[in-house]
């Protein structure tokens, strides 16, 4: 059903389900599969209503800034718009929206979520299975809202924004390009960020597998491409010196009777010191850029970017960058970093 605003609605349209006016009454104004005329809708624009959900022909792919709205969801739907799903969804349901979607209801095994613009939130539970895990692909944040009886289970999460949830999640997979705030516990959870990680729980899960969690700072990898076009820079230049390392010996070797040497060799010789000067002079500037650069590098891993605000349970792997650390024994409350090229552990908030 497309949900249509009470200026927009026309004669023919045909009533997705019962209308009531809100806190008036136990009968509908209008029942599911009216067909809409002119009369209906002047009495329906005089109620406090602010849409209509209106029944479309299947197919229907709608336009952007269009709402499709449903209450129970059975077969695949592809709507350039937003789509919100209440009441239920069959198992292996795919859903591709060009905006926004939303879910008040559990998302169940084989179903996949996918949208092209905006963000993915669901109020419920997630509850793959190891054979049909749940799919979420989304350019946006995806939020996951619920009681404590709702869970996270053999999910594979992929976002270009920021993954939240207070559930509890389980035997899946999280890559954002944001931030990943998990502030229930994580069990046998592969997570993948490009800014930071934050988690209640670490907790190994069956054959004492336990939660994996890589960060590779995208502001990092953004200073170490530009060190390493300055490094590209440098290189050519020290090459050039070296090309006139000769020249610079032979006016040392001949000093005062360089003024005997005839005048285009003099003058030859003479532009290859100036230029070698200026090579030597750009160098230094190049060299204090790639130290601060480095300065910089260094300070962005130094960065907090993975914390544990509970329980770190034994086989946890940590890695920032390419520098990785297996949790041995039982730990609590701890953040890494890297310092002096290492991965360590430190106590969380200190």
């Amino acid at each position: 059903m497309k949900r249509v605003l009470l200026k927009d609605l026309k004669a023919g349209m045909i009533v997705g389900t019962d209308i009531y006016e809100p806190g008036k009454g136990m009968f509908p104004l209008v029942t599911e599969g009216f067909v809409l005329d002119k009369d209906t809708i002047f009495r329906l624009k005089s109620k406090d209503l602010s849409y209509v959900l209106i029944q479309v022909p299947k197919g229907y792919r709608g336009a952007p800034g269009e709402v499709f709205e449903l209450y129970q969801l059975k077969e695949d739907i592809d709507f350039e718009g937003r789509v919100e799903v209440h009441g239920g969804v069959q198992p292996g349901i795919k859903i591709k929206a060009g905006e926004t979607i939303v879910f008040s209801c559990d998302v169940v095994e084989g179903c996949s979520l996918e949208n092209l613009t905006g963000n993915i939130s669901i109020k419920g539970s997630i509850i793959g299975t190891a054979e049909k895990p749940v799919k979420i692909s989304t350019m946006g944040d995806v939020t996951i809202q619920g009681s404590s009886a709702n869970k996270i289970c053999f999910v594979e999460i992929r976002a270009s924004g920021e993954v939240s949830t207070a559930l509890d999640v389980w035997n899946s997979s999280i890559t954002a390009a944001g931030e990943v705030n998990l502030k229930g516990s994580a069990t046998a959870v592969d997570i993948v960020s490009e800014s930071r990680v934050n988690i209640r729980n670490c907790v190994a899960g069956e054959d004492n597998i336990g939660c994996s969690i890589f960060v590779k700072p995208i502001e990092h990898l953004a200073l170490l491409k530009k060190r390493e076009d300055l490094d590209n820079r440098i290189a050519k230049f020290e090459k050039a010196k070296d090309g006139l390392q000769n020249i610079a010996a032979t006016i040392k070797k001949l000093g005062p009777a360089i003024y005997n040497v005839p005048p285009d060799k003099k003058r030859d010789l003479l532009a290859g010191q100036r230029k070698l000067k200026e090579i030597e002079d750009e160098l230094e500037y190049l060299l204090r850029d790639r130290e601060e650069m480095t300065r910089e590098i260094d300070l962005s891993l130094a960065v907090k970017r993975i914390s544990i605000t509970g329980d770190v349970f034994p086989n946890t792997k940590v890695c920032i960058e390419d520098k990785c650390m297996s949790i041995e024994k039982k730990e609590r409350s701890l953040s890494f970093l890297i310092k002096n090229s290492q991965i360590i552990s430190v106590p969380y908030g200190s």
